[in-house]
């Protein structure tokens, strides 16, 4: 009869050990956590909210150009959406742009951008975290180059 017990007692306790070490899949509670949009979202940068206009300068300081039209309101906000972060921390030379993006709520963001090359990926980084960068695909960027280069005699180096 001890037999008996010990054996049950051991069935129990490796029941519950196998049970416990489930896995859940996320979720807790019944709460899913770590939902794959959450994840994926966590690697684009973060526009702060609703753009009312944004300027560019190719210097800190320097002469900047203005726009709030829709077309390039909405080139910005699919060249930032395009964006996924950087696993590596890079030590960055200064930026090719910097632009300057201003929200409804009299919040701003200031972003650098770093122009990739034919064949290359260009970079964003927003000036809060100097730590994080975010990269944009050629072709997801093109629209935002071409914007850049209709602008270009605008722009000038101090």
């Amino acid at each position: 009869m001890r037999n008996f017990f010990l054996f049950i007692g051991c069935f129990a306790l490796i029941s519950s050990l196998l049970l416990g070490c489930g896995t859940n899949n996320g979720e807790s509670n019944g709460v899913n956590t770590n939902s794959s949009q959450e994840k994926k979202d966590n690697k684009k940068l973060k526009l702060n909210g609703e753009i009312i206009k944004f300027s560019i300068s190719q210097n800190e300081g320097a002469s900047e150009v203005n726009l709030n039209d829709k077309q390039s309101l909405e080139v910005l906000t699919t060249f930032v959406s395009n964006s996924q972060k950087e696993s590596s921390v890079a030590n960055m030379d200064n930026p090719d742009y910097y632009i300057h993006v201003y929200y409804e709520k009299e919040d701003k963001q200031i972003l650098k951008v770093w122009v990739g090359e034919n064949g290359e990926k260009s970079t964003l980084m927003d000036s809060d975290d100097t730590h994080g960068i975010y990269t944009v695909p050629e072709d997801d960027a093109r629209e935002f180059i071409e914007l850049l280069k209709s602008i270009s005699n605008k722009l000038s180096n101090p």
